[in-house]
């Protein structure tokens, strides 16, 4: 649309109006999303260089954004108003920390970011990431210590970190 233009590096959608990008099976060289009412995306979309968080939240639904780029700085941004609200699959190299910024919604509170910190880890050629709500719970309920202190409170999110393949070396 007129909110959306193609570069020789890639793709960038700014604007105000809610945009989708329909993958077809084809990849994006590079992708740079700033568009503060979001992109929803209709099948896997897969990035080969950088993706780049300015403004804006990537909707997966049930479909996933892959990158398939293995430096660490091959997502760059990600913020309370700029994350992956679905499913991301990031392809990883041997060392490095690599960033996963996704959430469990649309609001900025939903932003629940996860550091991934790989040293030499073998047998992983990506990893699948989501973040969702856990179950109801009750904050009183809990009887529990760390190092001597009573923790009092816990998250109602729940991440999920699955890889290719079952690790054979590495941390």
């Amino acid at each position: 649309d007129a909110n959306s233009y193609s570069m020789a590096y890639g793709l960038v959608l700014n604007g105000t109006s809610a945009q989708t990008i329909t993958s077809n099976g084809y990849n994006i060289s590079n992708l740079e999303i700033n568009n503060t009412n979001g992109v929803t995306i209709s099948g896997d979309l897969k990035i080969d260089g950088i993706l780049t968080f300015t403004d804006g939240i990537i909707t997966t639904g049930t479909d996933k954004v892959i990158t398939a780029a293995t430096p660490t700085g091959a997502i760059s941004g990600g913020s309370n108003t700029s994350f992956i609200y679905g499913n991301l699959r990031r392809y990883i190299a041997s060392n490095g920390t690599y960033v996963f910024p996704i959430g469990s919604g649309i609001a900025t509170t939903d932003y629940q970011r996860i550091d991934l910190t790989n040293s030499s880890l073998t047998g992983v050629n990506y990893i699948d990431a989501s973040v969702g709500t856990m179950g109801n719970g009750n904050n009183l309920q809990l009887n529990t210590s760390q190092l001597g202190s009573t923790i009092a409170e816990m998250l109602d999110k729940e991440w999920t970190l699955t890889p290719d393949g079952v690790p054979s070396g590495g941390s």
